[in-house]
């Protein structure tokens, strides 16, 4: 008989990599009568794309501890979920979901997630503290591995669920280039001035397809960089 899983992550967020990793953790889960609640910050998308799977938002706490109350197994995972480089808020909100798990007593699951960095003595403290509780703890990297390694945790080392999707082979027989630009620090109009200018030096005989893996992030970045490549493209054919 199925059991009842949780499963949070970043999830719901629409990010190209999360949700991989959300669709091979319902396929896996599936294909053995799992039932699966997905704590997810857009429900309604959630529950659209898969077929079967409650979702909870991810700041309904009541729903949450409900779900995990009456679950057998909560699964976080994966991406780099325990962190305080990119939010501290972040960090003790998915360290809350695993603190729930363990005092309900579940099977707790840390799926092939980075670990780290965390910079803050006192969350890496806490952090390794419920990670010792854990049922099973699984990393996608070395260094993740080796964090937890020294401070007396036991855990697989694993490569990232992504590389688990079945993808079709295709042969490109159009010379086609696939450019995914993410909005961080450095990104700004000289530099995609400059990749523009290269890429369409580089590849003037090949299909760009440029790609936003998070769109409320990396579109206008995007969109902003296809801009660019169209007009640099227009002022070759006029000087041809």
């Amino acid at each position: 008989m199925g059991k009842k899983c949780v499963l949070s992550g970043y999830f719901g967020f629409k990010n190209f990599g999360d949700e991989a990793i959300l669709n091979v953790l319902v396929k896996k889960l599936q294909n053995h009568k799992h039932n699966i609640t997905v704590i997810s910050s857009n429900p309604a998308y959630t529950k659209s794309i898969f077929n079967n799977v409650d979702s909870v938002h991810t700041f309904d706490i009541k729903s949450i501890v409900t779900a995990i109350f009456k679950s057998d197994i909560l699964i976080s995972g994966g991406g780099s979920l325990l962190q305080d480089v990119t939010s501290f808020r972040s960090l003790y909100y998915y360290l809350f979901v695993i603190f729930l798990g363990i005092i309900f007593n579940k099977k707790v699951i840390i799926y092939a997630q980075g670990i780290g960095p965390i910079k803050n003595p006192i969350s890496k403290s806490i952090t390794m503290l419920l990670l010792k509780h854990c049922s099973y703890v699984s990393v996608r990297d070395e260094n993740s591995y080796n964090l937890l390694n020294n401070n007396g945790i036991n855990a697989d080392l694993l490569c990232d669920p992504i590389f688990s999707i079945n993808t079709p082979q295709i042969e490109n027989k159009n010379k086609t280039v696939a450019i995914q630009l993410r909005n961080c620090k450095g990104i700004n109009a000289d530099f995609i001035d400059r990749l523009a200018h290269q890429v369409t030096k580089d590849f003037k005989d090949y299909h760009l397809e440029i790609y936003s893996f998070q769109d409320e992030i990396d579109f206008n970045i995007c969109k902003e960089f296809e801009k660019r490549i169209k007009m640099l493209n227009s002022e070759i054919k006029t000087d041809v």
